[in-house]
């Protein structure tokens, strides 16, 4: 829930607005093109109202924060997962930061495939997603469904630290037992999808001091909920594990065939597991391999090669690149900085 007083840093430089939020789970629809460019107070104005008016008053706006905030450093250190863990977790890593995440970073995260549970341990993060905003106050756990669209992060210039756990396409929906298509492009407080287990979660690692133990407490917990659960489908396996290794260039037709089920069959399968369809995943794996190239310091004339091998035309590659991304792939690789973005896919 939201209180009067928190502050906010929004996108871009402009005036102050109005807007409505949701307090029961904390979103914020905000009109992109109203938001000034430095930090912004959200004052309440009636606690009782289920929706409430907080007005957006630019407080601060100090030029040389963005020189500082780019010279300082921030931390992604990333984690082996468990055994028990492997086959359902991505990636696992703790971001930390004495001033939050750098301004002058467009701090972009990329639809990649992966569900993934965000345990804020020091300060609130901000997440703006599809035209809203979704703050995660300190010392909670939030859980991210499946995305086809990117999420920008902000936080405040404080020390910042948090820990995420990226799942495969499939790997939450085994340990959690919940339709992964219940939180596609959704952002929940975990405490409302995972009842019990979250908040008990929650107070054991907000008592402990140090990332490491913390870590390792949600992976003990992780699989105390995997013993629990333990949902797995060799199908899902291996057509997701078909798709990323094709790059998501496999016909749902080809599919059918090779596992001997119908196009509707594989759909539900995955609408539980993945939380959305083959198609859409292999959509995501195939923007990935060019996200890659991007990472790896590829001009767009270098990423036009095999563009025909991926796509229609061009213009279906630029359509889904800036679905993916939320910007044009020439404007994207010119004009962004997205270090963030890229230090997670180079890990």
């Amino acid at each position: 829930m939201l209180h009067g007083g928190i502050r906010l840093l929004c996108l871009r430089l402009g005036g102050a607005a109005s807007t409505s939020v949701d307090k029961n789970d904390a979103r914020i629809s905000i009109d992109e093109h109203a938001l000034g460019g430095a930090w912004l107070e959200l004052a309440e104005d009636d606690a009782d109202a289920l929706f409430f008016r907080i007005e957006l008053i630019l407080l601060w706006q100090a030029p040389a924060w963005d020189d500082f905030a780019g010279r300082a450093k921030m931390n992604i250190s990333f984690i082996t997962p468990r055994p028990e863990l492997q086959p359902y977790v991505e990636s696992l890593w703790a971001f930390e930061s004495a001033v939050g995440l750098p301004s002058n970073d467009s701090s972009i995260v990329v639809p990649n495939g992966c569900p993934k549970l965000i345990i804020a341990c020091e300060n609130q993060i901000l997440r703006v997603a599809a035209g809203r905003v979704y703050v995660t106050h300190e010392q909670r756990m939030i859980f991210l469904g499946n995305r086809d669209r990117s999420t920008l992060l902000r936080a405040r210039p404080r020390r910042t630290a948090f820990i995420v756990i990226e799942f495969t396409p499939q790997g939450a929906f085994p340990i959690f037992g919940v339709p992964m298509s219940e939180t596609f492009n959704e952002c929940w407080e975990a405490d409302a999808v995972f009842g019990k287990w979250s908040r008990e979660t929650s107070e054991r690692v907000n008592r402990l001091y140090s990332l490491p133990e913390k870590v390792a407490c949600v992976q003990e917990r992780l699989i105390l909920l995997l013993r629990q659960h333990g949902r797995h489908n060799g199908v899902v396996d291996y057509c997701v594990n078909t798709l990323r290794l094709a790059d998501g260039r496999i016909r749902i037709k080809d599919l059918e065939r090779q596992t001997g089920y119908t196009w509707r069959y594989l759909d539900r399968l995955f609408q539980n597991f993945v939380g959305l369809a083959p198609k859409v995943l292999a959509a995501i794996f195939r923007f990935q391999r060019f996200y890659l190239k991007w990472a790896n310091g590829e001009s767009f004339d270098q990423l036009k090669d095999e563009l025909y091998e991926h796509y229609y035309d061009q213009a279906h590659f630029i359509r889904e690149f800036r679905r993916m991304t939320g910007h044009p792939p020439l404007e994207f690789i010119r004009d962004v900085r997205n270090e963030f973005g890229r230090r997670l896919l180079l890990r």
